[in-house]
């Protein structure tokens, strides 16, 4: 019986200037914002992604996948955070 065979590996092309390229249009480069609406300076540090240049969405750096997940999951926690800290700081002021 033969072997399984191994599952694909995702592959980041490299163009000659070491750039990687995006796996979604093929285009780039992709790049780390300095700052975003969602995330301020840190967040895609957090969440380990990166964004195409060329056709603007959010890529996992180490996976090649797709990361518009892991920023909505990422900014509903922090609005989630925030309203039960100012639920607990209302409730604590009206006391």
């Amino acid at each position: 019986m033969p072997p399984p065979p191994l599952p694909p590996r995702v592959v980041m092309p490299v163009d000659y200037q070491g750039s990687r390229r995006c796996p979604g249009c093929g285009g780039g480069p992709l790049s780390e914002p300095s700052f975003t609406f969602w995330g301020g300076v840190i967040g895609h540090k957090i969440l380990g992604i990166e964004r195409c240049e060329s056709c603007k969405r959010w890529w996992v750096k180490k996976t090649g996948q797709p990361g518009g997940t892991r920023v909505v999951i990422y900014t509903i926690s922090g609005v989630i955070i925030g309203l039960v800290l100012a639920a607990l700081y209302a409730i604590s002021r009206a006391r």
